[in-house]
């Protein structure tokens, strides 16, 4: 139940992309919720491993990957050094939830949903 206001943001990320996007023929490979324990920080752990899914989802012919980044160590992971691209954005603290504000969320302001072509 704790979890269900993040996925719900998450699934309208989603959504939005959806909506917006254009070409039918693309293959896309969703990352979901990279992340590892404060003791195992800057050990480059999910870039590493989010690189591997990437080698992996080209060699299964995929053609887009996509991954929401909540964190400013997974937008920084994804935008600065695997050069996705933001496509969705939505603000923390304009995100209703069963008709309620429910993130105290000050850094960053958004949850972006990200894309590469691969």
């Amino acid at each position: 139940i704790k979890f269900n206001p993040t996925m719900a943001l998450l699934n309208k990320l989603d959504e939005e992309y959806v909506k917006s996007y254009k070409k039918t023929d693309d293959k896309i490979f969703h990352l979901f919720m990279g992340g590892v324990d404060e003791q195992h920080e800057k050990r480059h752990i999910v870039t590493t491993l989010t690189e591997e899914s990437l080698k992996i989802a080209k060699l299964k012919n995929f053609t887009v990957a996509i991954g929401e980044a909540t964190g400013l160590a997974t937008q920084h992971i994804l935008r600065d050094r695997l050069g996705f691209i933001e496509r969705v954005m939505i603000e923390y603290k304009k995100f209703l939830y069963e008709g309620k504000y429910v993130f105290n969320i000050y850094e960053p302001i958004s949850c972006i949903l990200m894309e590469k072509r691969l």
